[in-house]
């Protein structure tokens, strides 16, 4: 009977769907779910992609938020990047890089804690009511 079972469950792993329901998932999923919806926005303007990209943010615990967060701000905001150089404001040239970083930077931190937060109050709260479904949307 065990030599039916998939190698995992054979060891003593849990199914599938009791990884969905119980488990946080890894931080690479959180990572990339992050960059999935950075990648939605414009100028690619794929939005159906957040509906993928926000099924793990349900799950996730403040860090799993926070790398989330910091993934789809970074990559939503790839643009700033684009600001160097600051010649055109006046900004030498050895300033303007560390300047147009330091932003882009600042932006995936202040991310990561808005959405490690609100990670943290929804796993708080309990996911699985209801009522924290209607307020945490």
């Amino acid at each position: 009977m065990r030599h039916d079972l998939p190698l995992g469950l054979r060891h003593g792993g849990r199914p599938l769907k009791s990884w969905l329901t119980t488990a946080e998932p890894p931080w690479w999923l959180a990572f990339l779910a992050g960059g999935l919806a950075g990648l939605a926005l414009p100028p690619l303007g794929w939005p159906w992609l957040l509906w993928i990209a926000l099924v793990p943010l349900w799950r996730l615990s403040w860090r799993g938020g926070a790398v989330w967060g910091a993934a789809a701000v970074l990559v939503s905001h790839r643009w700033l990047l684009a600001l160097h150089p600051l010649d055109w404001l006046g900004v030498p040239g050895l300033l303007s890089a560390p300047l147009v970083i330091g932003l882009w930077l600042i932006c995936g931190v202040a991310a990561a804690l808005l959405v490690g937060l609100w990670c943290a109050l929804v796993q708080r709260a309990g996911p699985a009511r209801l009522s924290t479904a209607l307020s945490a949307a």
